[in-house]
């Protein structure tokens, strides 16, 4: 008998859920044939529509044509890379005093103050752990 009951409830939530379901897609899908007719180009003619793809492949062309011919320079140097990331640490402006920063150049300390323009005298080498 509990058997029977169990099956009647799980048909009787499947066909529920079935029912909520069908129900939202049905106004989903009514809602979205809407938005397609407020769309602009959903009265555009096959001809027209054909147009407007030779017109962004003819842009897409010329955008890739002038990207070839543009000269592009050299990346810049692991060293270089190195020194900028060292000037943006150092010009941190959230660094109080006693903060430690890495650097190409290992750990330095913060010991300038906060309001100054930073100067190299302001970092001095971090003590190494013993």
């Amino acid at each position: 008998m509990y058997a029977r009951t169990r099956e009647v409830l799980v048909m009787i939530l499947r066909t529920m859920a079935l029912l909520v379901g069908w129900s939202l897609l049905q106004s989903s899908g009514y809602g979205f044939a809407q938005d397609l007719e407020d769309l602009p180009d959903a009265a555009l003619t096959n001809q027209q529509w054909q147009q407007r793809v030779q017109d962004a492949r003819r842009r897409s062309e010329q955008f890739v044509a002038n990207a070839r011919t543009q000269k592009v320079g050299s990346p810049p140097s692991d060293q270089e890379d190195a020194e900028a990331a060292d000037q943006r640490a150092m010009n941190d402006p959230s660094l109080q005093r006693g903060d430690i920063i890495a650097t190409s150049r290992g750990f330095l300390v913060f010991v300038g103050r906060d309001t100054e323009e930073r100067r190299p005298g302001d970092f001095v080498p971090a003590p190494s752990p013993r």
